[in-house]
Order: structure tokens, then sequence, then C-alpha cells
């Protein structure tokens, strides 16, 4: 929650007297929307997966325990290579959460 304050602190204090400015200051806050919000979205994804992983001797580097989940989102622990490879693999497949980005309009 602290990331959040400080980013709206920052966007808050940009300038936006002209026409330009405020134009510069929605384009900076769509951007930074647009990388948190796939970060959250890679982040449920990565919960959700688990439920649609097979469970098999070949998938288990790519299984993810709460505890490890929590690593993650907090940012204590980044994720393996192989857990959000077989994520977005899954995600294809399932497609779990759909276009956040595009409802939002900030492609």
């Amino acid at each position: 929650m602290a990331s959040l304050i400080d980013a709206f602190n920052r966007f808050n204090l940009l300038p936006e007297k002209t026409a330009r400015k405020s134009s510069l200051k929605i384009r900076s806050i769509k951007n930074w929307l647009k990388q948190e919000l796939a970060e959250a979205e890679r982040d449920a994804n990565l919960m959700v997966a688990q439920f649609f992983i097979p469970k098999t001797v070949e998938n288990k580097d790519c299984l993810v325990t709460n505890a490890n989940y929590l690593e993650y989102l907090y940012g204590t622990k980044e994720i393996p290579w192989q857990s959000s490879t077989k994520t977005f693999i899954v995600d294809e497949k399932g497609i779990f959460f759909i276009g956040f980005l595009s409802f939002l309009n900030l492609y």
C-alpha cells in the first residue's frame, strides 16, 4: 500500500497547467497502471494456475506452494522461470483473467 501512496503522490506533483503537460501526466499514469496491472495479473494467474497444472513428477518444479506464493507476492523471492512459464502456458489454455489491461483501455 505504501508504494501505491508514494506513486499517487508523485503523480499528484506532476504539472498539468498546459494541455501538453496534462497529456504527459495522463500517459505517465497509464504506463504505471499498465505495469502494475500486468504484475497483478501475472500474480493472480500464478496462484490460480496451480489448480490446473497436472500434479505429475514432470511438473513438480512448476508447482507453487502457498508459502512460496506469498514470498513472490511480497517480493522477498523471485518467481522461478519454470513456474511462470507453466503458468502462462496454462493461462493460454484457460484464460483465467481476461483483459484487465484491455478493459481499462491502457493499450
